[in-house]
């Protein structure tokens, strides 16, 4: 797992196979990269929240 964070996103990179998003909260963003699922949230005016997705293996 990679973590990379900026003044208005964090990006959490889950390598393996690419996972499907079942639920995200708003500003979840997920998408496929090579070799995994990306997964991006903004984080402005967000202090103190916490954000959920909920990821399932493809089919």
């Amino acid at each position: 797992m990679e973590l990379s964070t900026t003044r208005r996103t964090v990006s959490v990179t889950l390598h393996g196979r690419p996972l499907r998003t079942r639920s995200a909260d708003t500003g979840v963003r997920v998408r496929h990269v090579p070799g995994g699922t990306r997964i991006d949230v903004t984080t402005h005016h967000a202090y103190g929240r916490s954000f959920i997705a909920v990821l399932t293996h493809g089919s």
